[in-house]
């Protein structure tokens, strides 16, 4: 028999879906642009603040500041409150013993900090050489930021996006803001005009090259594949294909976004009314919605095998054809 949710459970739920409001991603350019306070530090202690009368828990994280990157602190010692029952957004999860460089911003009322853009404030990492590449590209980006806006201004950025894209470290950073007709739309398009120099051969070169080189894509790499469109498709289409036989059944979204640039770059009939079917799943009743995708997918991953790039694609820029 079901029990009824408590009233304290009732108002843990009500709380977090309160606090759970979407945020626009926060690509590294904008955090930096951002955010007061810019730390690397290394986590010395997590807790719970005691808060009573509260229907939910606060967390919080002290920091040990080893650099300050960005503004100013005379604190050696930073405490950070977090929300650790939010589940979208992400929230930031700072771990005892951890190496991070945070985003934060001055919480006056409570003498403490927050966390920049909720998880997309906060870098974790496992080796110095990731701390090492996020400060490099954060001190170009400050420098950047004393230009002169004007076309150089904007070539520098481009070029420091690519710089992201490119690096295994940084590779969301700049591919958010690179990818044509992306899921995410970044203000960037309001401060520079994308046209169709946006980035030259030479970028969009590098950029298919660390598709290449990847061993493993996630949905989060899907921007590799438009940006460098048309640099090679034929490569570029047998690195979808094998990208596509590694997708399982629970990850749907990526499977989705790689049969679209599957059915871009081939035009097949047979695979596009497949990739209907699969959509079509979506639409059916929860119980049979999954099995029938998995079906359609393992058919979709057999007929693509013999199918070649069959229609003419278009490039940006010098690489139009």
């Amino acid at each position: 028999m079901k029990r009824p949710l408590s009233l304290t459970t009732s108002l843990i739920l009500l709380h977090a879906i309160a606090l759970a409001e979407p945020i626009s991603p926060r690509p590294l350019r904008k955090l930096i642009n951002e955010a007061e306070l810019i730390i690397q530090g290394k986590v010395i202690f997590t807790g719970v603040i005691n808060t009573p009368g509260s229907a939910y828990p606060i967390d919080y994280a002290l920091i040990k500041v080893e650099e300050v990157i960005q503004g100013k602190t005379q604190e050696d010692t930073l405490k950070v409150q977090f929300y650790s029952n939010l589940v979208n957004p992400e929230p930031p999860v700072y771990r005892t013993g951890e190496e991070v460089i945070a985003f934060l911003d001055k919480d006056k009322k409570n003498d403490c900090y927050n966390t920049h853009a909720l998880s997309y404030g906060l870098k974790h990492f496992t080796d110095k050489e990731g701390i090492h590449v996020y400060k490099q590209r954060i001190l170009e980006m400050q420098f950047i930021n004393i230009l002169a806006n004007g076309r150089e201004k904007d070539k520098a950025i481009v070029e420091w996006m690519v710089r992201c894209a490119t690096n295994k470290y940084t590779c969301w950073e700049g591919l958010y803001e690179l990818t044509p007709q992306s899921y995410f739309v970044s203000d960037f398009e309001t401060e520079f005009i994308r046209n169709e120099s946006f980035l030259n051969t030479g970028q969009r070169h590098e950029i298919f090259d660390a598709l290449m080189n990847k061993n493993e894509l996630t949905y989060s790499d899907i921007g590799f594949f438009d940006i460098a469109l048309g640099i090679n498709d034929e490569l570029m289409l047998e690195k979808l294909k094998k990208t596509m036989e590694k997708i399982k059944p629970e990850d749907p979204q990526f499977a989705v976004s790689i049969m679209e640039r599957i059915l871009k770059l081939t035009g097949d009939i047979k695979l596009e009314k497949l990739y209907n079917e699969y959509l079509g799943g979506f639409r059916m009743p929860s119980k049979n919605a999954s099995k029938y995708r998995t079906l359609i997918l393992e058919q979709f991953k057999r007929n693509m095998e013999g199918v070649e790039v069959k229609r003419i694609v278009w490039g940006w820029g010098e690489d139009l054809v």
